[in-house]
């Protein structure tokens, strides 16, 4: 599978293919018939995606080291079922590692673009938190936000009743032709919540505690760069969020991760 990169991911984000015609833009250069992403490893566990664009065709999976799991879902022209299976607050915590890891997939940015098209919004509340993101990420990815994306993208699960709940054995979508359901014995519910409990592990692991200590202080952003600067740190991710972020949403998720 090929590394994400920003510019692989921009150029599947706005082919027409990859929101079903909801898009009239020509490329230059036509993206590879088929692509597969390795998007992000946590633990033992890495989310992949592997995307057909014309015709459109997208499968979200999950590896086990070299052992592929049953896959978290899929979306094609056929639409025998919903292709939702991230909540909003994975996909968040997912673009988060990733955006970690590697100083180009800002958040928000490529990842939430990417994968907002298997995250669906089930409330108000999650539409008012949520939309303002894909937008901050389709600008940091095009110059400008694309309303009819937005549009696309907000109009889905809250229509439809469709709701999260949890119950003894994590997070499930109530709803019609839903994968992530109790009843799918094939989706792989256990290896998905490691997945998420790895990369909360390792969102941790990013901060040292001597800059936690020093980020619980009242400080503008700016200072708090200067301050975790004079105490060690050296992430580059941290440290240009809080002096040049790309939307304010960026400073708002680091210092979220520096305060714990």
């Amino acid at each position: 599978m090929n590394p994400p990169s920003r510019d692989l991911i921009r150029r599947i984000v706005f082919d027409p293919g990859f929101w079903d015609g909801y898009l009239d833009r020509d490329d230059e250069e036509d993206p590879p018939e088929w692509t597969s992403l390795s998007l992000l490893t946590a633990g033992e566990r890495t989310l992949g995606l592997e995307v057909m664009l014309h015709p459109t065709l997208m499968r979200v999976i999950l590896r086990h080291g070299d052992a592929e799991l049953p896959q978290l879902g899929y979306d094609d022209a056929a639409e025998a079922y919903l292709p939702w299976i991230f909540r909003w607050d994975e996909l968040d915590r997912i673009a988060r590692l990733a955006a970690l890891r590697d100083p180009d997939l800002r958040h928000p940015g490529p990842f939430v673009a990417l994968l907002s098209r298997f995250t669906p919004m089930t409330t108000s509340e999650e539409r008012a938190v949520a939309q303002p993101v894909l937008a901050a990420a389709l600008r940091a990815l095009d110059g400008e936000p694309l309303a009819y994306h937005l549009e696309h993208w907000d109009n889905c699960a809250a229509q439809g009743g469709y709701r999260w709940v949890q119950d003894g054995g994590g997070w499930v979508l109530q709803g019609e032709y839903t994968m992530r359901e109790r009843a799918n014995p094939e989706f792989p519910h256990r290896d998905l919540a490691v997945f998420m409990g790895d990369v909360d592990a390792a969102l941790a692991a990013t901060v040292e505690p001597g800059w936690r200590a020093v980020a619980r202080a009242e400080a503008d952003p700016a200072e708090l760069a200067r301050r975790l600067g004079a105490a060690g740190c050296e992430h580059p991710v941290i440290l240009r969020a809080l002096v040049d972020a790309v939307d304010a949403y960026e400073t708002g998720w680091v210092l979220d991760l520096l305060r714990g």
